[in-house]
């Protein structure tokens, strides 16, 4: 399937009425178990060294982090994420953008790993929000949309690059501080998604309607007062009953 295009000027429109705007409902089914991955790693150097699993099973959640002090310990921690997504057969595997799919199979074909059991379950949110849940921010990367859903990081302006200079200072220095960060981060990113799907599973059903923060495209609400409600049913009758030929046909 093609991807939906994206509006720019739905965007806007979101970013200037404060709105959610639906340009396709998400088609989304609840699942009592849900799992939430984000990976962390250094692109340059081809390593992961943090792999985040969140486990949602109804209200509560509870986070899993694996970490890697080398890339020797690299295969053990994606074993040990796949060992752990293996007792929830069923559970989609939510990730946001493309790089925990490309994370996991490199690691498949590096350590001759058999990771399908994951890769069958990976479900990219970016896809279900890219040009057809507009959300008022300015971009949809994960953390403006996880803030716009009530998602916090415990740094401010949280970053990819600032991950990456957490790490290298904590191999440099062995500090765990540096550690504590990261996981944070992984673990607000993990939440952040869960927050951003409760969302989404909101908006796939019938509650979006009624919701004063939430447009369709394609059919705006006519939110009015009960005497504006009249007036609009005035006006519908007289658009059904209105035609070119009336002073012929009356």
């Amino acid at each position: 399937k093609a991807p939906t295009p994206f509006n720019v000027e739905l965007q806007a429109l979101a970013i200037r009425e404060k709105k959610i705007y639906l340009h396709e409902r998400p088609a989304l089914a609840q699942h009592p178990v849900e799992l939430f991955l984000d990976i962390e790693g250094i692109p340059d150097q081809g390593f992961d060294y943090l792999v985040g699993l969140m486990v949602k099973k109804g209200d509560k959640t509870t986070m899993n982090s694996f970490w890697a002090k080398s890339c020797e310990d690299e295969a053990r921690i994606f074993k040990k994420c796949l060992a752990l997504a293996t007792k929830y057969p069923d559970a989609p595997i939510y990730h946001y953008g493309s790089y925990e799919r490309r994370a996991i199979e490199r690691v498949a074909e590096l350590y001759d790993v058999d990771c399908n059991p994951l890769l069958e379950r990976l479900v990219n949110v970016n896809g279900i929000v890219y040009g057809k849940v507009y959300f008022p921010t300015r971009s949809n990367r994960l953390k403006d949309l996880g803030m716009a859903v009530g998602a916090s990081w415990r740094t401010p302006n949280p970053s990819g690059i600032q991950s990456i200079a957490w790490r290298y200072r904590w191999e440099d220095l062995g500090d765990d501080e540096f550690k504590d960060e990261l996981l944070a981060y992984s673990q607000a990113d993990c939440n952040a998604l869960c927050l951003l799907m409760m969302e989404l599973h909101t908006l796939s059903s019938t509650v979006a309607d009624k919701r004063v923060d939430v447009d369709f495209t394609n059919k705006p609400k006519q939110l009015s007062t009960p005497t504006g409600e009249n007036i609009h049913r005035a006006f519908d009758g007289i658009v059904k009953s209105a035609h070119e030929e009336y002073q012929q046909k009356r």
